[in-house]
């Protein structure tokens, strides 16, 4: 794959969703992956071609920088062509990352344990048929929530001795920061590096919706805000996306995380959208789900994750 394939990948990406749903993407979205530090096109990605110059599936394999407990290899945006199925191309494409993972450990010299990962919604039942034929396990559970905003919203101060301070990037250090401490008790979650943590403030990212929260000692919460107007259509809504929002582990259980939530949500509000959207691990340590459910959030799509320990000898 090249940076210039980067609205040919959309393109299909777009219609698998006319099969599968889910989400459309943007080429924007396609091109910041792409720009990652270590993402080494050339040499983690296969694209399939057709007679016309359009593809019929994606090949990519991600080995995310900054692991320090499990390497995970990430096959997000892996695809087949609609009219490409059937044919042994998924397995091909699956297999070929797997092969290439292991050679991407062998490089890195990664000694710590290692794991293929991708995911699925739960109706996505040849994408789930496909994984479990070579070996994957469903492993987690994710829920997609949203909030009805033309509801009433609470109001509520910020805690005694909490600042909440909108969004700059003069606060971008501190919020990374205090994500990596917030989820380093969650499921499989490994440090941010400031290269990727850089890029998740991308086209979509909205700064207004966006807060970092503050005690006498530092940074000790954020909220991260994003919108998507090309789903709108497809969604049938307009609506905003709590994509991050964490409190550092020692001042957890003080309403830190539900006045950031609130935060995020009335400026969503004040924009004109009509819902709230984020999604929540099932077994999330902090009981974030239950934070959600008193905000008036309600269940919606549900995701799975699937995982398997990658063998370095080569045999699975």
């Amino acid at each position: 794959m090249q940076l210039e394939d980067a609205p040919a990948v959309a393109e299909l990406h777009n219609a698998a969703f006319e099969v599968d749903g889910g989400y459309r993407i943007t080429p924007g979205e396609v091109r910041t992956d792409m720009e990652l530090t270590g993402a080494d096109l050339a040499h983690n990605t296969l694209v399939a071609v057709e007679g016309d110059g359009s593809l019929a599936a994606v090949a990519w394999c991600q080995m995310p920088d900054g692991a320090s407990t499990e390497q995970r290899l990430n096959f997000h945006w892996n695809m087949v062509a609609p009219n490409w199925r059937d044919r042994g191309l998924g397995a091909f494409v699956l297999e070929w990352c797997e092969a290439r993972g292991k050679g991407l450990l062998t490089e890195g010299a990664v000694t710590i344990p290692a794991v293929f990962k991708a995911s699925a919604y739960d109706w996505q039942r040849g994408r789930l048929d496909l994984f479990a034929s070579h070996g994957y396990q469903r492993v987690r559970y994710f829920t997609e929530m949203l909030r009805d905003l033309r509801e009433p919203l609470e109001t509520t101060a910020p805690p005694q001795g909490i600042e909440i301070r909108p969004w700059s990037e003069a606060l971008a250090a501190d919020a990374m920061d205090v994500h990596n401490d917030a989820f380093r008790d969650h499921w499989g979650s490994q440090p941010m590096t400031a290269e990727r943590w850089s890029a998740f403030r991308d086209e979509f990212f909205l700064p207004e919706a966006s807060f970092v929260a503050y005690d006498a000692t530092g940074p000790v919460g954020l909220v991260l805000s994003s919108k998507y107007p090309h789903d709108f259509e497809d969604r049938g809504r307009t609506e905003s996306w709590v994509e991050d929002l964490g409190t550092a582990r020692r001042v957890r259980g003080r309403g830190i995380g539900t006045a950031l939530l609130l935060a995020a949500m009335d400026t969503f509000r004040a924009d004109g959208m009509e819902y709230a959207c984020l999604g929540v691990d099932s077994a999330s340590p902090t009981g974030a789900d239950r934070l959600y459910a008193r905000a008036g959030f309600v269940p919606e799509k549900v995701g799975i994750s699937l995982m398997k320990a990658v063998d370095r000898a080569g045999s699975d």
